[in-house]
């Protein structure tokens, strides 16, 4: 792929980031989700959680049990909005604040509770259908419930969005209930209930009611409103993966805090631009060879190559007679660390015979030509012979 083009899917990449970055700035921060009491779209709940909050009615979400059962606790109306995704474990710790001996004042409103829900929290509600389509219910003349609603909508929720219609009929179906003991109906629908009451318990066979799409229609505001707000706080419970007493069989991904699904939404493009315009990188494993290993030697013959390219003829020199002047030290036992002068002294005096010649060749003088230095090699290298030889 040449360079150009690398750059041009950079560029789209990088504007498409920055676009996708204004994009969600200018529609505002807020979780999408089913029954999110911060979400404008069809499936959310932010009209009823504004006009609850507008009424003096305080709305508190909650993402675990834990907070949810204290909320209970102090009074407060418990909303579970996806009550069938809990675990028997959370489910039986939210029915023993339910018992007779307990303290706890509050009520628990179930949205589309499933059969494993009502057998633990209302076992007087017995799941008996589902409404695939949403169906109006009217009030029964026996209905425990003072919410100032004549009908309201029940099934499953309508979208536009094919894929998102059949998560919602798949995860949030419309239920119908059939009532026995000391449980009462509510909303009628031929001979079953969308709406049951049994205790503390109200269980509402469809979300619709609460949805931002079909609020505004039949009685399902009043139904809503009045069912939430008994002039105590709202607990608006949403069940999370986050939460540590859910159920350990779950994903790593659904661990994930949902605020950041639009981020990851609009970086995925960028990335996967990204990958394509360096996949001729991503070929296989080669074997690289080792770093190369120069011999001393060639370093040696390298470095005299660079003095004499210089005419550095009196440095040359210099070193000569310093290494000489070391191993010589070394082969009679003389001290390595003494200076230039102390080590000509010594020689002098371990080797008489050469003492003249030692001092002539171990000082430094001038250089005057390469003549001159290779004759100097020549006799360092004679000396040193016969001090080896002489010792």
């Amino acid at each position: 792929m040449s360079s150009r083009k690398k750059v041009l899917i950079i560029t789209a990449a990088s504007l498409f980031l920055l676009l996708s970055i204004i994009w969600i700035l200018l529609r505002g921060f807020y979780i999408s989700g089913h029954l999110e009491p911060s979400s404008p779209e069809p499936q959310g709940s932010r009209a009823l959680v504004t006009v609850l909050r507008e009424n003096g009615t305080e709305v508190v979400v909650r993402r675990s049990v834990g907070g949810a059962v204290k909320d209970l606790e102090r009074g407060n109306t418990l909303l579970i909005t996806d009550p069938s995704s809990l675990s028997r474990k959370q489910l039986a710790f939210l029915e023993q604040h339910l018992q007779p001996d307990n303290a706890a004042r509050g009520r628990i409103v179930l949205v589309s509770p499933n059969q494993q829900v009502l057998s633990i929290m209302a076992p007087d509600i017995w799941p008996a259908a589902t409404v695939g389509t949403p169906a109006a219910t009217a009030k029964g003349e026996q209905c425990a419930l003072n919410t100032r609603a004549r009908s309201i909508a029940a099934g499953t929720p309508t979208s536009s969005r094919k894929s998102l219609q059949k998560k919602l009929i798949e995860e949030h179906p419309g239920v119908l209930f059939s009532v026995h003991g000391s449980a009462s109906a509510c909303f009628l629908h031929d001979s079953q209930v969308s709406v049951a009451k049994q205790g503390r318990v109200v269980a509402v066979g469809s979300s619709a009611p609460f949805t931002n799409r079909f609020l505004a229609e039949q009685d399902n505001a009043a139904f809503a409103l009045n069912l939430l707000s008994q002039g105590k706080p709202v607990t608006w419970y949403l069940p999370s993966p986050d939460d540590p007493s859910s159920d350990p069989e779950s994903s790593v991904v659904d661990y994930l805090p949902s605020a950041i699904n639009p981020f990851v939404d609009g970086l995925t493009l960028p990335v996967l631009l990204l990958l394509i315009a360096s996949w001729h990188r991503l070929g296989p494993v080669v074997r690289e060879p080792l770093p190369v290993t120069v011999p001393a030697a060639e370093l040696t013959r390298s470095r005299a190559q660079l003095m004499m390219r210089f005419r550095q003829r009196e440095r040359a020199a210099h070193e000569l007679r310093a290494k000489t002047r070391r191993e010589l030290v070394a082969l009679l036992g003389g001290p390595a660390s003494a200076g230039s002068e102390e080590q000509i002294a010594f020689l002098q005096k371990a080797s008489p015979k050469n003492s003249g010649r030692l001092r002539e060749l171990l000082t430094d003088s001038p250089i005057k030509n390469n003549s001159a230095l290779r004759q100097l090699a020549e006799d360092l290298i004679h000396l040193e012979k016969e001090t080896r030889r002489d010792r």
